[in-house]
């Protein structure tokens, strides 16, 4: 199995589309070196939750 590298991509461009896309705040991406196919990267998306006082 091959070893899968981040993509040569701005994290940043990528937490803000993705973010504006949905509506979230507090959005961070993680980066998650798994799969089959070393050209298809995935993310995991991590959200901050808001609780009522």
């Amino acid at each position: 199995m091959a070893v899968i590298d981040k993509p040569p991509i701005d994290e940043r461009t990528l937490t803000a589309e993705v973010a504006q896309a949905w509506g979230l705040d507090g959005v961070e991406l993680v980066f998650l070196p798994i799969g089959l196919d070393g050209q298809a990267w995935a993310y995991r998306i991590n959200i901050a939750v808001r609780t009522a006082s």
